[in-house]
């Protein structure tokens, strides 16, 4: 069930959802790309959707069978002897450049000046691992860059993580009052990129949000996409990666082949990934991104180690120094969507 559904997903994004989505001529008919977006999505839930809609969406498993017709690369990667001396600092991003700013010195939210395009990331620890990547692709692209991120803090504005340490959601909710009252109506970015990690149920042992006021992941993310297109032109949602349910990078220091702590991708789409999408296609100024081929580029098993470097950080993020390296893929991915012209 997870290579077929990953693999349809795929081909339904590829061929359907993201032609749609970033077609310059549709989008100068968005009520057009609205009524086109949604016969698609008709056609594709019948054929590809509902079949699936009975498997559970839960995290990726290290007990998985690689299909016979499995690319010789895929099997090669697989069986390469575990690395069990790595440098794990290379996982990591620089401190300097993930520091969270405040709102006493909105300058230092600035990552790299001096570009035409104005950017901001705004979300999570998993926004954190994307800046020195972005960093890097701002000096390439004539981009200035600004971050507002804070740790276990979902971007969406009135949506909490239940987390065990009251002071994380204590600072979540100041970030939250600081980032869209004062900072980002300052910063003036012309695009917006939203990121966090996966909180749906299953994913995680602590995954459970914390509404406030009632609100849910869908209101508040139609809440908070409602307030950002007062400020910025475009916005760029980057979708949750998948996740496994052990860490692959420790796995990796007792394991046999690097294929004892490869995972299964997830099969189908979480709720989260679900409510982006609508809501991009709902309006013309909002993109989803799918970045699942970063993490997961054999698609049907997530290695953590390919080519020699490390993959994964941790279980909920990237690598600093496998971002770092495919920084031109990514780029090629959230360009498409034509956000950034």
């Amino acid at each position: 069930g997870g290579l077929g559904g990953t693999f349809m997903a795929a081909i339904s994004q590829m061929i359907v959802e993201q032609p749609i989505r970033t077609n310059k001529k549709l989008g100068e008919h968005p009520r057009a790309v609205v009524g086109v977006g949604l016969a698609a999505g008709v056609v594709v839930a019948a054929v590809v959707v509902s079949p699936l809609l009975h498997i559970p969406r839960v995290v990726g498993e290290k007990k998985f069978s690689v299909a016979s017709n499995a690319s010789e690369e895929l099997k090669a990667a697989l069986a390469t002897p575990a690395p069990h001396d790595f440098d794990f600092e290379l996982t990591k991003p620089p401190a300097e450049l993930v520091t969270p700013c405040t709102v006493s010195a909105i300058s230092e939210c600035y990552r790299r000046e001096g570009g035409k395009l104005r950017v901001t990331i705004i979300g999570d620890s998993n926004a954190e691992m994307l800046i020195p990547a972005l960093y890097e692709l701002a000096g390439t692209h004539d981009i200035t860059l600004s971050a507002l991120t804070r740790s276990g803090c979902p971007w969406q504005r009135g949506l909490m993580w239940g987390a065990h340490d009251q002071r994380l959601i204590d600072n979540c909710r100041i970030a939250h009052r600081d980032w869209y009252d004062t900072m980002l109506p300052a910063l003036k970015p012309d695009v917006v990129m939203l990121v966090n990690v996966t909180r749906d149920p299953g994913s995680r042992p602590d995954a459970f949000y914390d509404p406030e006021d009632g609100e849910t992941v869908a209101s508040a993310t139609a809440k908070t996409l409602d307030l950002l297109e007062t400020i910025a032109p475009k916005i760029v949602i980057l979708e949750p990666l998948p996740v496994p349910n052990f860490d692959p990078t420790q796995c990796l220091r007792t394991a046999k082949t690097v294929g004892d702590c490869a995972f299964a991708p997830n099969s189908t789409p979480f709720p989260t990934e679900r409510i982006y999408r609508g809501e991009a296609e709902r309006r013309p100024s909002v993109f989803a991104v799918d970045y699942d081929g970063i993490a997961c580029p054999f698609v049907s098993a997530c290695v953590p180690v390919i080519d020699g470097t490390v993959v994964f950080r941790d279980n909920y993020h990237l690598s600093n120094e496998w971002l770092m390296g495919h920084r031109d893929e990514f780029w090629s991915l959230i360009a498409t969507t034509g956000a950034f012209r």
